[in-house]
């Protein structure tokens, strides 16, 4: 699925990668048109309480500690997507990664997205969602921000 083809008002399961797409000066041509969609509200972005820290440690490592946690209090404040506590997706989550060799931040983007009815957004196309979207066990639409597309 491509972002241009998500409905109107629909939510978006952000994964941490897009978070730190986000919030990245130098931001590809997608990640823009993402941000823009976000801002005018054609659609609404939704992550995981995960994914936040995953921008946040990232970030710290890219900008250090003190430049991080205020990227991060912006991108908190920014309300450019809701934050979900990963407690009521646990058991959701559990069940994907039990079916599934993935990253368990990625099993939370894909339960977020299930609970949401809505798809996930990647970054990158990652080799494990290739391999298991390939075996047929993704079900869930995914969307990546480098224009690949599952097969």
């Amino acid at each position: 699925m491509k972002l241009e083809n998500v409905p109107l008002g629909h939510n978006l399961s952000l994964d941490g990668g897009v978070l730190i797409a986000l919030v990245t000066k130098n931001r590809p041509k997608q990640v823009e048109e993402l941000v823009g969609k976000l801002l005018d509200e054609s659609v609404k972005g939704v992550t995981h309480s995960l994914a936040t820290t995953e921008l946040l440690y990232i970030l710290c490592r890219k900008v250090g500690w003190e430049k991080a946690f205020e990227r991060f209090q912006d991108f908190q404040q920014s309300k450019i997507c809701y934050i979900v506590e990963t407690a009521i997706l646990q058991p959701i989550t559990a069940r994907i990664k039990c079916q599934r060799k993935l990253a368990i931040a990625d099993c939370f983007t894909l339960a977020l997205a299930e609970q949401m009815q809505c798809p996930a957004v990647f970054a990158v196309l990652e080799r494990e969602i290739k391999r298991t979207h390939s075996i047929s066990l993704i079900t869930t639409p995914t969307v990546f921000l480098d224009d690949q597309e599952l097969q």
